[in-house]
């Protein structure tokens, strides 16, 4: 029988190891299974708050100096940005975290269990850079990455931090934990390295963070494109967070020169189940591309070095770079974990009855090849023995009510009359139908998430524009949200958005790639994300607005007019929640 610990128990064994000897110590951490709870992450007795490093002591010049030669290019005008935004009053480096990651990791979700598989073996969270606070207030990659949320984080873990640490948590750090920096108060502030800057605004813990703790969204600033220059006006027509009003956080200033700072907010990236992510050869027969160019929502970071420095620096507003030994560790960690759902609710383990669900499963696939699927071929096939043998008793429903989720995910459902459902016409997508030539009939939703067994894209550069930000409200998608900002996007030639040929301005909540390129035909461009161990780490897309998984289904079926019954939503519904 397998020795099940739960984290606090595995920490207060590292505990007794280390008072016993290193001998000990290999006898203490668990070799197997481990349940957890996303409790372990928020425990606030870790260690005692530490004074933040003095004000204005570097500037601009000085700071540039330490960033390496390889950061991504937009991230020159992003480092100061993010060191001139005050730190906390107190630093307190990111607590809870267990002593192990176990090589098999249980969570509880709301849909059940999430699992967390590391083929390689355990980690000893010590031993690695991903789980260290190594900038200036606090945060590690964990901070928002945790096996527990399928390394994102989830509106339940962030509460519960946020609850358990009286917002001492690093998650809250002022410089993209709220919504604008500038809104935190000034007493809850220490000055900012560069310039000395505190908060200036009189709003409470909750209302200067709204965003993160209503929809899980992180502020991300971005500079706009200088050279070549973009081939839109951007004006802002509303801003709640003020942050794109505001001179300290609207602004960058390099050698006299002004450059524009644009703040977006985003959800989390999944940093699991990477291994889909850096394998990608493009289409059939074509060379392997030079950058993976979809590790983060927009594109702009070239590979998941890059992405581990920028993080560091930028997020955790980290004087000095990591070092290489210490980025490798994080890739490595993130390279080396796979995350999906271990148990979903009435369906009871997704192994069973011949089903490979689950993370031991995902990993197992990690060395397929990587090719763009033909019309016709299924991306997932995890859970086909459940469309004939689904057992019985009270699991039989809703296992077969996953199987047909993913025959409509596939496009290879049938109706009683042997109409083919789940198929659909993708239109106005760019980055997608300005690729194929046009509208695609028979398209389905494995035809972007193709990447077998993880739902991501395999091709480079894979930014698609299905509408999310608000802007193509007039092709189904949803209206701009009113609680995040309002771009205007203007001066663009006809037919350069596709959910409209003839418009040439465009309102959007995040002009997603186009903020890179500078490119009207990328606004809203987003990457396709992996699919797995959704039920850990609600809300949904990359502004959070979907709350639910029905709620994404709903969006999809509304945008592409795909016609699904209710029962067909409750199906997709239940097959999404069991990935």
């Amino acid at each position: 029988m397998r020795r099940v610990l739960s984290h606090r128990a595995t920490r207060s064994l590292f505990l007794s190891g280390l008072i016993l000897g290193a001998s000990a110590v290999a006898l203490t951490y668990p070799q197997s299974q481990a349940y957890a709870a996303e409790d372990d992450f928020t425990d606030p007795t870790t260690v005692p708050a530490t004074p933040p490093p003095l004000a204005n002591t570097d500037t601009t010049a000085t700071i540039l100096k330490k960033l390496p030669a390889n950061a991504a290019d937009y991230f020159e005008k992003t480092y100061p940005h993010m060191m001139s935004q005050p730190l906390p009053a107190k630093i307190f480096n990111q607590g809870g975290i267990p002593a192990v990651i176990p090589k098999l990791e249980i969570d509880n979700d709301p849909n059940g269990q999430t699992g967390s598989y590391q083929p390689g073996g355990q980690t000893v969270t010590s031993q690695n850079a991903f789980f260290q606070s190594l900038g200036s207030n606090g945060r590690a990659c964990v901070t928002c990455h945790q096996p527990a949320s399928g390394m994102s984080i989830s509106l339940r873990n962030i509460n519960k931090r946020l609850n358990k640490t009286k917002g001492k948590d690093p998650l809250f750090a002022p410089v993209d934990g709220a919504n604008c920096p500038t809104l935190v108060p000034a007493e809850d502030t220490a000055g900012s390295i560069v310039g000395g800057f505190k908060g200036k605004s009189k709003k409470d813990f909750k209302a200067a963070r709204s965003l993160l703790l209503n929809k899980g969204l992180i502020r991300i600033p971005i500079p706009v494109p200088v050279s070549p220059a973009p081939e839109f006006t951007l004006s802002i027509i509303s801003d709640p967070t003020t942050c794109n009003y505001d001179e300290r956080t609207n602004q960058v200033v390099i050698d006299g020169v002004k450059t524009r700072m644009v703040s977006m907010y985003r959800r989390p990236v999944i940093s699991g189940n990477l291994h889909f992510k850096t394998t990608v050869t493009g289409f059939p027969g074509a060379p392997p591309p030079a950058l993976s160019g979809n590790i983060m929502w927009d594109g702009r970071e070239p590979s998941l070095q890059s992405q581990a420095l920028s993080a560091t620096m930028g997020h955790a507003q980290a004087k000095v770079p990591p070092t290489t030994a210490q980025i490798n560790e994080m890739v490595a960690f993130e390279v080396g974990m796979f995350n999906a759902q271990y148990r979903y609710k009435t369906a009871g383990l997704l192994t069973a009855a011949g089903a490979e669900g689950g993370p031991e499963n995902v990993a197992d696939h990690k060395d397929d090849p990587a090719s763009f699927p033909a019309p016709g071929s299924t991306v997932f096939d995890e859970f086909d023995a459940w469309l004939t043998n689904p057992g019985s008793g009270s699991t039989r429903e809703t296992r077969q009510s996953i199987a047909r989720g993913q025959a409509l995910f596939n496009g290879t459902a049938t109706d009683a009359q042997g109409n083919p459902r789940g198929t659909f016409t993708i239109s106005g997508v760019s980055g997608f139908n300005d690729l194929v030539g046009g509208d695609f009939p028979g398209g389905t939703c494995a035809t972007c998430h193709n990447f077998s067994h993880a739902g991501s894209d395999v091709l480079a550069n894979s930014q698609r524009d299905i509408g999310i930000g608000g802007h193509a409200a007039s092709a189904g998608g949803p209206a701009p949200k009113t609680d995040l900002p309002i771009f205007e996007v203007s001066g663009c030639a006809a037919g350069s958005f596709l959910w409209d040929a003839s418009a040439t301005s465009v309102r959007t909540n995040d002009l997603g790639k186009a903020l890179i390129t500078g490119k009207c035909r990328d606004v809203g461009a987003s990457t396709v994300p992996s699919l797995r161990a959704l039920s850990s780490h609600e809300p949904y897309f990359r502004d959070g607005s979907a709350a639910t998984l029905k709620d994404v289904v709903n969006v999809y079926n509304n945008r592409f007019k795909i016609g699904l019954t209710p029962k067909e939503k409750e199906d997709l519904t239940n097959f999404l929640g069991a990935l």
